[in-house]
């Protein structure tokens, strides 16, 4: 576990609620994200310390694996981007195709994370990503094509697959269609509602769309 940051307000907008799907987008550090950089209130869970123990959030089935060769981690994990993460961790489900749910709690001054993303880093076409918001109401799928098939700790293929709902996301799950999956750097957050100039400055424009709930 690191990036722990923890401060910021917390607004919304009553009648309305900004959402959006983010990706399929390369990844290679934590710096590659396009949700972490827009408000102070961050968890990314790399899990580099062998455990899923950031708070607030659950994994229905997977675990850790540990540094090998065969590990498909975050190429900056290791401290250099450059192609590859020897020694690295990952999550690894082993049924690609039933896939992996995170469920997050409400531990943000009693509120659940408004924007939360995981990185696909191996597996099989087709990628799936869904979000949920707090009634287990779909906010949408975002569909991926980019594994390239190789199973020996590739970095190239790692993309991030995120989501942001003003009103709070309950869950995010990720699978592929066959064989295993492995993911990192799962991350979520909440933070006032961006400004439409500072999203144009993240390259979001156009992925958020308003959504009026009854």
């Amino acid at each position: 576990m690191k990036c722990v940051i923890l401060a910021g307000a917390v607004c919304g907008l009553a009648g309305t609620a900004m959402a959006g799907m983010v990706g399929p987008s390369l990844y290679s550090s934590v710096a590659s994200s396009p949700l972490t950089q827009i408000g102070p209130q961050v968890y990314v869970e790399n899990f580099e310390d062998g455990q899923l123990n950031t708070p607030g959030v659950t994994a229905s089935t997977g675990q850790v694996l540990t540094g090998s060769f065969w590990v498909d981690s975050v190429d900056g994990d290791d401290g250099f981007v450059d192609g590859t993460c020897a020694g690295g961790h990952s999550w690894f489900v082993a049924n690609g195709a039933t896939g992996v749910s995170f469920t997050f709690s409400p531990i943000f001054g009693g509120a659940l994370p408004n924007w939360a993303g995981i990185v696909w880093t191996d597996g099989h076409n087709p990628i799936f990503f869904e979000a949920f918001d707090a009634n287990g109401v779909s906010l949408g799928v975002v569909e991926g094509a980019h594994a390239d098939e190789l199973f020996t700790g590739s970095t190239e293929e790692d993309h991030f697959y995120g989501a942001y709902y003003e009103s709070g996301i309950s869950r995010i799950t990720i699978r592929g269609t066959m064989g295993g999956l492995e993911l990192d750097h799962l991350q979520y957050g909440f933070q006032p509602v961006p400004t439409p100039g500072a999203l144009a400055l993240l390259g979001l424009a156009g992925t958020l769309v308003r959504i009026r709930r009854r």
